[in-house]
């Protein structure tokens, strides 16, 4: 269980530019099933369904932000990773789709991004029973 506070740091961080970016190897130290019985469908495509409450990267009027993916507004471009270079999605179309789906929660240390179906995902927060310096 991800924690409320953890949640709204993310949620609170913005950019313009995300030109400082790396990457490096995590280590997963638990994953866990959540169900949901609704699901995000952008751009009427099944390949780009998320979980109504997955926090993914977006650039939205110039500016780099993580918002929930039930958030999502039609212009918004969904930060993506493919080929070994970020790229754009953009969304023309959001619904809410019910459908019964099972969600893994992926744990790793370090914590950070998280590329699930080339989109960025942030799930890497410490839980509950830790603390958020």
């Amino acid at each position: 269980m991800v924690s409320k506070k953890c949640i709204d740091l993310v949620d609170a961080w913005k950019s313009d530019s995300i030109d400082n970016t790396s990457y490096i190897e995590s280590e997963v130290f638990e994953i866990s099933e959540r169900d949901y019985s609704s699901v995000v469908r952008i751009n009427d495509e099944e390949k780009y369904e998320l979980s109504t409450a997955e926090q993914i990267l977006i650039k939205r009027k110039n500016e780099y932000k993580f918002v929930t993916s039930s958030r999502l507004k039609a212009n918004d471009q969904i930060v993506s990773y493919g080929d070994n270079m970020l790229d754009f999605i953009n969304v023309e179309k959001i619904e809410i789709v019910e459908k019964d789906t099972k969600v893994f929660l992926i744990y790793r240390e370090p914590w950070g991004l998280l590329i699930a179906e080339s989109m960025l995902a942030y799930n890497g927060c410490k839980t509950l029973l830790e603390t958020i310096d």
